[in-house]
């Protein structure tokens, strides 16, 4: 029976014990409330707040079990590490020294970061010394994210590259493609690192700010305090340009007085948007902002100009101007030509009837026996099948353009009963040598044989003549 409930108590224990193990994993933890203090006071009272909130004990247990394993992982890597490079002798006697190390043993099972600093740092010498020694691609992507991890685990990590870069010297032979390889290393160290912190560019994740922001933070340093921060800004700039982009490309540039041109810039772009943008011409400031419109100039030469320039507060003096850049264009504006005046339409003279002198009757003549009226409207003496008389009519200001026939001149005549009789136009045509004046020949109708004297008038292009007597002799 006692046995049985040795047993029984035992499994118990055992399934507690898991139960505990398991917790250890997984802990529903309780954020700590953010206050807005000081960043590293917050920092320090937050962690003291977050774990005295939830399970001290295993949050305690946890993160000191991790520390443990990096202190055995520091004892294993120097001692397979000095076996490597020294034997085996040289092995035990760096892992006596290790095990037995002062600071070791305080600080082997306390949560710091000085026992994971000592146990990756010395893990990315070991594997960069075993990349030199047999270079391969795997060993540089595991000698690469050793040095991302000693970077993660503590600021003062950044010392691994100047030990790195010396160790490459080691190599006489092999100098120059040793540092580009451990070029690579430091690329793949870094992605290590960014992937720590969630690929983000933010101080803090979720939006969150430090308090106060790292400007005003700069802002309250001491001069030999902040010109780290002040030359790392600088160095970046001496890489890149606080401008991305500038249109128009071309940079001279003419325009004619009245006409506009728009001009812009893209800058760069930064977390604290410090840049600004100042637009001048020949000189003088007009705006700020990335767009700008200029019009209205007077003719003659101009320069726009726009200076970029990074105004952030982590750089105190910029006496090189390597945070301000300029994009100029030279704008040549010519005058308006000043428009010819329009000229005034001469008015187009109306049609002349010539006529006798000193008379009304008008010059008119038989187109066949060139006798003067009376004129029969019937008449043998003519070259057409109709036996009707053409009269022919001198005048002046009559001209046929270009393109232009007899449709524009039309003819008609009225008799002493103001009865209108139209006239068929069938000839106009300039008088040999008298290029003042103008025949224009006209069909008698049947109906006008009895008309007796008649008033015959002409229009050209809807302008009238004068009115001209002309006799026609009535049939025997």
């Amino acid at each position: 029976m006692d046995r049985r409930r040795f047993r029984a108590e035992s499994r118990a224990s055992a399934a507690r014990e898991t139960a505990r193990d398991r917790a250890l994993v997984v802990i529903a933890a309780e954020l700590a409330t953010l206050a807005g203090r000081f960043f590293k006071e917050d920092a320090f009272l937050g962690g003291k707040e977050f774990l005295y909130r939830n399970d001290a004990d295993k949050i305690l247990a946890r993160t000191r079990t991790t520390a443990a394993i990096l202190t055995l992982l520091t004892a294993l890597v120097v001692f397979f590490g000095t076996r490597e490079m020294f034997g085996t002798g040289a092995a035990f006697i760096a892992l006596t020294l290790l095990t037995f190390d002062p600071n070791l043993l305080a600080h082997g099972a306390l949560i710091t970061t000085d026992v994971g600093l000592a146990c990756f740092m010395f893990l990315s010498v070991y594997l960069f010394y075993r990349f030199v020694k047999s270079p391969s691609a795997l060993r540089l992507i595991v000698a690469g994210i050793a040095v991302g991890l000693v970077l993660a685990v503590k600021h003062t990590g950044l010392l691994v590259l100047p030990i790195l870069f010396l160790l490459s010297f080691s190599q006489m032979g092999r100098a120059l493609k040793t540092l580009g390889s451990l070029a690579l290393i430091t690329v793949i160290g870094c992605v290590v690192l960014w992937s720590v912190y969630g690929f983000r560019y933010a101080a803090r994740p979720n939006g969150l700010q430090l308090n106060p922001p790292l400007a005003e933070y700069v802002k309250g340093l001491k001069p030999y305090e902040a010109w780290p921060i002040s030359q790392l800004v600088k160095r970046i700039y001496n890489l890149v340009s606080p401008i991305d982009d500038s249109q128009p490309t071309a940079t001279n540039i003419t325009l004619m007085a009245g006409q506009s041109q728009s001009f812009s810039v893209t800058p760069l772009v930064t977390f604290s948007n410090t840049i600004k943008v100042d637009w001048l011409v020949d000189g003088v400031l007009q705006t700020s902002g990335t767009g700008f419109n200029v019009n209205n100039l007077i003719s003659g030469d101009h320069v726009v100009e726009a200076v970029v320039k990074d105004n952030t507060p982590l750089v105190r003096r910029d006496m090189e101007n390597l945070l301000s850049e300029s994009r100029r264009w030279n704008l040549t504006v010519n005058a308006a030509p000043t428009p010819s005046p329009t000229p005034t339409p001469t008015p187009t003279p109306a049609p002349v009837l010539l006529l006798e002198e000193n008379s009304n009757h008008g010059v008119a003549l038989d187109s066949v026996t060139w006798l003067r009226d009376p004129i029969s409207v019937f008449s043998t003496r003519n070259f057409s099948a109709d036996g009707r008389t053409r009269v022919v009519l001198f005048a002046m200001n009559v001209e046929l353009q270009a393109g232009e026939n007899l449709s524009i001149v039309t003819a008609e005549a009225e008799d002493s009963q103001h009865a209108i009789y139209p006239l068929v136009v069938v000839d106009v045509r300039n008088v040999p040598n008298q290029t003042w004046m103008a025949q224009v020949v006209v069909l008698l109708p049947d109906n006008l044989a009895n008309a007796g004297d008649v008033l015959v008038s002409i229009k050209v292009r809807g302008l009238q003549s004068n009115k001209v007597l002309v006799s026609i002799r009535p049939p025997p």
